[in-house]
């Protein structure tokens, strides 16, 4: 209240007066009772209740107490009518422990109808067993206190519920540090040594207020603080800022589309890994290949911490660039990086979120490295990214080390395609996706991806059935997105103009000289997104990749302008691995994979070569021409290095064959960037290969191609 921040439970708003004790005022909650405006002057209103230890399970008879005081709190009738929030504070357990209640209060608000809430919260696959029992105690004791407690009613005061995790109590308390800090930082400079005193003092004037049920208004509590002989620093208001913060931040989760078929998936399984990752570090990795919506869990955990206060969430096309200044600047606030945090950390926004760490320009990392820096070395703040599946193998993770150290670094939770569980999970919920993830559909394994599916599902229920990502990929370029209509031709125009901006690495993507209607059709469906100025971005990751593959399938030339001087960048890397694959159905003959293959290095046709025995049964029949010559001379170089890994140990006993071939891109290191081309290829065709052996139970790549996987690991390994 002294420095004018948000509180924990209200974000957007600004202190008025805080009260203690105030159960015979009307205040059930009684502990602590916030009043608060927002920057309109609406009132707000947060009643806490403190329990150092709860368990919320039905046996509690503590938790039974706290929700019969929340049911008296529901009988007021204006409490329905305006910004009331209830609030239980406890110490903290784990995050794995506290996840799965948090997880049900994010899907209460997040949800717009209780039918929806329960329904969730019954399918097979979308809650845990703590999350139902959880719900149900809290029904069971809200009949018991006498008050409805129907599917609405529960839902409607889950909604409104926070559970607040305070560690005041642990040793090194990370909440008891930030607060002095924050205390330290209300005095003036020069009265900078008083700051624990000046903490002890506040601590036994809120336990003296508290005693006799009192309260404060901020000007009281200024007055009595500067009759104790401390010196405020200046007046430093800060909501401007977390409003424009919370904007940015809002926008960035808002680019993020965490539904498919009008669904969202809750993916609990992977959000627990979460939270069990945090009990590890401070700073967490969400790992997984482009489209299998590791965004989505990432935007689960922004959420839920909204809800208690303003976040900051970057992704590369929304991160202003060139550092901390930059950013300063334009949020129009006074204060450092460090103050900024640290505010937002003592009010309950205790995590960075960082999604697609893969794609941030050289500027755009400024910033983010100056606010990780800041954040590591605050109390109890965490780091959580996204990243592709191989972040960090071609080249060192950009973010500074020593911060990550400092944070300390947590298993990195791994995104696979859909599961048995999830898979059953959307065929409960979406019926109209049941066909698609069906074991009989041709394009059953290509929906296995969570991008793929929601715009396979998005297609006329008449259009030819695709089978894979390839035809996918073709059919969006040359439909431009689109009906072939009198914008056909001005759409595809745009589409080209940007795939040639991202192929020779443009920071910014501009539709400057392109037509608005095109444009504007372009992100109505979907395959932009605005983002001003005319500047766009592709909607997805994976249509950037789609759109690379498309241009250097059309014109195989443009592999020179592939940035050889540096590694390959997973947009670029995937782009070229699927132009390859574009390149190969092509009966009766195999001109266009030969040119594609005629124009690549040598040290480039590992990828095309690796595309060829992988990417599918029938496809590669169509070259004759894939001779184990071809893949011999290709991978020369990198057999000769692959023998020099031979006496390399996993886990104490030397690896298999198999083995060694899937490792191989992380250990091939060459004088020049080239080869990261080739090694990504050739992770990416042990893949497939292996991929193809399943599903075939045979060792060929096909019926005329004459080269089988043990001959290409044998080849391989000399």
């Amino acid at each position: 209240m002294l420095v004018g921040a948000e509180p924990r439970g209200l974000p957007g708003t600004i202190i008025d007066r805080v009260e203690f004790q105030r159960a015979a005022e009307g205040y059930p909650l009684d502990d602590v009772i916030v009043h608060a405006h927002d920057a309109s002057g609406n009132a707000a209103t947060l009643q806490v209740q403190v329990k150092r230890g709860l368990t919320f399970s039905p046996k509690d008879e503590v938790f039974k107490k706290v929700v019969g005081q929340i049911a008296e709190a529901s009988k007021k009738a204006e409490f329905w009518k305006g910004r009331h929030e209830l609030g239980i504070a406890v110490s903290r357990s784990s995050h794995k422990i506290d996840g799965p209640y948090q997880d049900v209060l994010t899907w209460a608000r997040q949800l717009d109808d209780a039918k929806t809430f329960f329904e969730r919260l019954e399918r097979p696959g979308s809650a845990n067993p703590d999350m139902r029992e959880f719900v149900n105690t809290f029904r069971t004791h809200l009949g018991s206190a006498g008050v409805a407690n129907d599917d609405e009613t529960v839902w409607k005061l889950l909604r409104r519920l926070h559970i607040f995790v305070f560690d005041f109590t642990a040793t090194a308390s990370a909440s008891e540090e930030l607060a002095k800090e924050r205390a330290a930082r209300t005095l003036h400079p020069e009265d900078g040594t008083r700051a624990l005193d000046f903490w002890k003092s506040l601590t036994e004037l809120a336990l003296d207020i508290a005693k006799s049920g009192g309260d404060r208004t901020r000007e009281r509590l200024i007055s009595e603080v500067n009759g104790r002989s401390y010196r405020l620093a200046g007046d430093r208001r800060s909501l401007p800022a977390r409003q424009a913060l919370a904007e940015a931040s809002r926008n960035t989760l808002a680019d993020i589309d965490d539904r498919v078929g009008g669904v969202m998936l809750t993916r609990q399984k992977r959000a627990s890994d979460v939270h069990a990752a945090l009990d590890e570090g401070r700073y967490v990795e969400i790992r997984g290949n482009a489209g299998v919506g590791k965004s989505g869990v990432l935007k689960h955990f922004a959420q839920q911490i909204s809800s208690e206060a303003t976040i900051v969430a970057l992704n590369p096309t929304r991160t202003l660039p060139k550092g901390w200044l930059t950013l300063k600047g334009v949020l129009g606030f006074d204060g450092t990086a460090r103050d900024l945090l640290l505010d937002l950390a003592a009010s309950g926004s205790a995590i960075l979120f960082i999604d697609g760490l893969d794609f941030f320009g050289a500027e755009e990392r400024r910033t983010v490295i100056d606010l990780v820096r800041e954040a590591a070395a605050i109390p109890g703040m965490s780091v959580i990214v996204t990243a592709r599946r191989d972040f960090g193998a071609a080249e060192p993770n950009w973010l500074p080390a020593d911060a990550l150290d400092k944070l300390g670094r947590a298993k990195p939770v791994l995104i696979d395609e859909l599961s048995a569980d999830e898979t059953d999970e959307l065929r409960g919920a979406a019926p109209q996706l049941t066909a698609l993830l069906s074991e009989g559909n041709p394009a059953r394994d290509v929906a296995q991806n969570l991008f793929r599916l929601s715009r396979l599902a998005s297609r006329p229920a008449e259009a030819p059935t695709l089978r894979t990502e390839a035809e996918m990929a073709e059919e969006w370029w040359q439909s431009a997105d689109g009906a072939k209509d009198a914008g056909h031709r001005d759409r595809a125009r745009v589409l080209k103009s940007l795939a040639t901006q991202a192929l020779g690495r443009a920071d910014h993507l501009t539709v400057a000289s392109q037509t608005a209607a095109a444009v504007d059709a372009l992100i109505a469906s979907e395959t932009l997104r605005d983002l001003g100025n005319d500047r766009v971005a592709f909607r997805h990751d994976v249509l950037r990749e789609w759109a690379i593959a498309n241009l250097l399938f059309s014109d195989a030339s443009l592999i020179e302008q592939l940035p050889l001087d540096r590694p390959a960048t997973p947009d670029l890397s995937r782009g070229l691995e699927l132009a390859a694959r574009l390149s190969i159905g092509r009966p009766p003959d195999a001109e266009r994979w030969r040119s594609l293959y005629d124009a690549t290095s040598k040290d480039q046709r590992a990828r095309i070569m690796g595309t060829c025995c992988g990417a599918g049964f029938g496809a590669v029949g169509n070259f004759a021409r894939c001779s184990q010559q071809d893949v011999r001379d290709s991978l020369r170089g990198p057999r000769q290095n692959l023998a020099r890994t031979d006496s390399h140990r996993h886990g104490g006993r030397k690896q298999t064959r198999g083995r060694l071939l899937c490792g191989f891109g992380s250990s091939f290191k060459q004088d020049s960037c080239r080869r990261d081309y080739a090694s990504r290829s050739i992770l990416g065709a042990a893949h497939h290969v292996a991929s193809q052996r399943r599903r075939t139970d045979t060792g060929t790549c096909g019926p005329r191609c004459g080269l089988t996987i043990f001959q290409l690991v044998a080849d391989l390994d000399g």
